[in-house]
């Protein structure tokens, strides 16, 4: 359930407790939000939309992610959690390049390049 959604110094940030676990997740250098306080996500919810923290002059779009066991006072290092219980599936962007051919045409082969970004899945 996202616990706290609202504008700070560092931009729109949004904490998600992951109840009954006692781990908090934090993301800030949002630029808007798509979740108010209190309302239920699940993995694969859209939370926001990444931007840069306006006290950084060169505004280098990015977002700024902790993992919290209890509170901010306690950030973990997310990455063997992360290791243990995702499954990380393949880009598709690495698949071979795809080859599209005019019927009217059919000796002119035109190479296609659909690209898209997959996300861990959450599993186990």
């Amino acid at each position: 359930m996202v616990s706290f959604a609202a504008n700070t110094p560092h931009g729109w940030t949004v904490i998600i407790d992951h109840a009954p676990r006692k781990l908090a997740t934090y993301y800030t250098h949002l630029s808007a939000l798509l979740v108010a306080a209190k309302d239920k996500v699940s993995a694969g919810t859209p939370i926001g939309i990444i931007g840069a923290d306006p006290l950084d002059g060169q505004r280098v779009v990015h977002l700024h992610f902790e993992t919290w066991r209890g509170g901010a006072s306690d950030r973990f290092d997310p990455q063997p959690f992360m290791r243990a219980t995702w499954e990380h599936l393949p880009d598709p962007g690495d698949q071979p390049v795809l080859v599209a051919r005019n019927v009217r045409s059919p000796s002119s082969r035109v190479p296609v390049r659909a690209h898209t970004r997959s996300w861990p899945r959450h599993g186990r």
